[in-house]
């Protein structure tokens, strides 16, 4: 067996859970006192805050991205909030440009997280800049590339961080559009419940 290891915090959640779990045990006089009990857990130091991009800095790198690829990529993570895997495995019948909405749904090569397939709401940018994108093909990006032995089908990593680093933004990861997305709508008071949902979260 291969031994793993995990975060403090990680670690620290899952000793809460099982303290719940034996003290219902104990409740239920199912054993006589809460093994859990005896774990002393350590002072826990916060996460730095994480960083995100402010409305101007996400306009302008989708603005000045050199292709059509990278600018969906930059939509995708920024005004949707996918995952970057979600981004690789879009398909043009996620987009239902006549209703303004983003269905990121199960097919034969991609199987969302949890199993749970979710629609996000397109924004007008979002909108406008697909109604002008070719989507002919069975996926947005790549369309030519199959599946194979790698995790991702394609992978946009060379292109996407040969774009940002000269601009200083090479901080921006696939996971800080997420954060982005989320964090810029919370600012403009939208609930953090349809935010998650979105999310898939």
């Amino acid at each position: 067996t291969t031994r793993q290891s995990v975060k403090e915090c990680t670690a620290q959640s899952y000793v809460m859970t099982l303290r719940s779990f034996f003290r219902w045990c104990v409740e239920q006089r199912l054993c006589l006192n809460n093994p859990a009990d005896e774990v002393r857990l350590g002072r826990l130091i916060s996460a730095p805050r994480r960083r995100f991009c402010s409305f101007d800095q996400r306009d302008a790198i989708i603005a000045q991205a050199p292709t059509p690829a990278l600018r969906f990529i930059f939509y995708a993570g920024f005004h949707a909030g996918l995952r970057k895997n979600e981004i690789i495995e879009a398909r043009p019948n996620w987009f239902d440009l006549d209703q303004g909405a983003l269905h990121v749904l199960k097919t034969d090569t991609f199987e969302p997280k949890d199993k749970e397939e979710r629609t996000i709401p397109l924004t007008k940018e979002f909108r406008d800049f697909l109604r002008e994108l070719p989507m002919t093909g069975p996926f947005v990006l790549a369309p030519k590339v199959t599946k194979g032995i790698n995790r991702y089908r394609w992978d946009f990593n060379r292109p996407y961080y040969k774009y940002l680093a000269p601009l200083g933004y090479r901080w921006v990861t696939p996971h800080v559009m997420r954060h982005t997305f989320g964090s810029l709508l919370a600012s403009r008071g939208c609930s953090i419940y349809k935010i998650a949902i979105w999310l898939g979260d």
